[in-house]
């Protein structure tokens, strides 16, 4: 079946971008920032280029250096990326002075970001600390931990999060 562009509405196109990795798998890299203090939300990878929270349980688990990589890069934060990565990173939370909001990108092979989205009502839940990803479990902690600090530096904290 066709697709009809209706005359009455507005769309936006953006070009499709070709991000498959050496292995053939697409990824993408979720960031999140608490006020200033950032957070490696997830690396997902799936064989199809938009890439989902089901893949993880889908695609992930059966790509152990992928698991690896996923854990190192939540574990180390914005550390995990090279400097200009984290430059251009640092660029969009600048010019996106939100309380509260996420990023997701993927790495090209040249290095480059390449920004899926940046928005306020991005989905920081569901985890999931099954085997083989129990890494996450401490991630909701530093999280609550990020927010509550972001409130306090407000002057907003009720002292629960």
């Amino acid at each position: 079946m066709l697709a009809k562009i209706d005359p009455q509405k507005t769309y936006f196109l953006t070009e499709f971008v070709e991000t498959h990795s050496a292995d053939g798998l697409y990824h993408k890299i979720r960031l999140y920032f608490f006020g200033s203090h950032p957070l490696v939300r997830h690396r997902i990878v799936s064989e199809h280029w938009n890439v989902h929270g089901p893949d993880r349980e889908r695609v992930l688990q059966h790509y152990p250096a992928a698991i690896a990589l996923e854990k190192a890069v939540i574990e180390q934060g914005l550390a995990a990326f090279p400097a200009a990565v984290q430059s251009v990173l640092l660029a969009i939370r600048a010019r996106m002075p939100l309380d509260y909001f996420g990023i997701d990108f993927a790495l090209m092979p040249d290095g480059r970001v390449l920004l899926f989205e940046a928005n306020a009502t991005m989905n920081f839940f569901s985890f999931t600390a099954e085997p083989p990803f129990e890494y996450f479990a401490p991630l909701l902690l530093e999280a609550q931990g990020k927010f509550g600090a972001m409130l306090a530096a407000d002057g907003r904290s009720t002292g629960h999060v």
